[in-house]
């Protein structure tokens, strides 16, 4: 059964954020279209519906009649120009001046401040916060004390921005392993965390690109490094071609930090192994964490 959508593609719920013609799909946001209530797209209706869509979420769970939400019909429009203007509108109404920009700046600061100045993660564990209460410290009573110990040392974890590892277990790890760093190509001309410039090669020459993923079949991550990189070199080899430059794809279990640390540190160990024998320069790419190893 196909989701009942508008003339755009955006889900259409009613005024409880269920779907119009299949009751276990939810949605709000700039995903969907308010029959009852229709807003423009703004970030302040997705926002603001977070509340009554976790509440409904709730009730629907536990079998109990939704509760209708009604979002506000107008909202403060804030939009930087770059110069330290500002201009705002609401409804009908529209400013512009620099005082706006510094009200916009205070806002976003403090928006920012939210996610981070956080409280540990031993206090929520204990207080119960951020939830029900009595069932998040039922929940950490049974996690016993060494695992709340681990959890309140760890970060805790996002999955925007592609789940990227953190910048400073990545910054520590690619500083540890400069020293297997073997190579320097001349058609390198910069590299990046995620793209570098390199000099395409001279007529007649070709450039043959390539792509290898998979997941780890050994316990070693230095040995999986190696392999992985050498499979992704084969594919070149079995055009005739030359390795001039990688880009490195990670996928690091979830784990402590000093864990994924250590983890990165000996991957990426062992593909600058390989690919420094064969001179090919690790020019950038991309960590994240997964439910399992894996290097492309």
């Amino acid at each position: 059964k196909r989701l009942e959508c508008d003339q755009h593609g955006f889900i259409c719920v009613g005024p409880t954020l269920q779907s119009v013609n299949i009751p276990n799909v939810f949605a709000a946001g700039d995903i969907c279209h308010n029959v009852a209530h229709p807003r423009p797209k703004a970030g302040v209706f997705a926002v603001r519906a977070g509340p009554p869509l976790y509440a409904n979420l709730c009730r629907y769970l536990h079998s109990q009649p939704l509760e209708e939400w009604v979002p506000q019909s107008e909202f403060l429009g804030l939009i930087g120009t770059g110069d330290g203007w500002a201009v705002a509108s609401k409804g009908g109404l529209g400013v512009e001046g620099a005082h706006l920009w510094q009200l916009k700046d205070h806002i976003d600061r403090q928006w920012m401040a939210g996610y981070q100045n956080l409280p540990s993660m031993e206090d929520m564990l204990r207080s119960g916060s951020g939830g029900s209460g009595e069932r998040e410290q039922s929940l950490a009573a049974s996690m016993g004390a060494d695992t709340i110990a681990l959890l309140s040392k760890a970060q805790m974890r996002c999955g925007g921005c592609g789940s990227k590892v953190g910048q400073q277990v990545l910054t520590r790890a690619l500083k540890q392993v400069q020293s297997f760093v073997r190579c320097n190509r001349p058609e390198v001309l910069s590299a990046g965390d995620d793209a570098a410039v390199i000099r395409p090669p001279p007529p007649p020459y070709l450039l043959v690109q390539s792509i290898d993923y998979f997941r780890s079949f050994v316990s070693d991550p230095f040995l999986f490094g190696q392999i992985a990189a050498n499979h992704a070199l084969s594919d070149l080899y079995a055009m005739n071609g030359e390795a001039v430059s990688a880009l490195a794809l990670c996928v690091l279990p979830f784990g402590p930090e000093n864990k994924v640390e250590q983890t990165l540190i000996h991957i990426l160990a062992g593909a600058l192994c390989q690919l420094g024998r064969e001179n090919c320069a690790l020019v950038g790419g991309h960590t994240s964490e997964g439910a399992e190893l894996a290097m492309g």
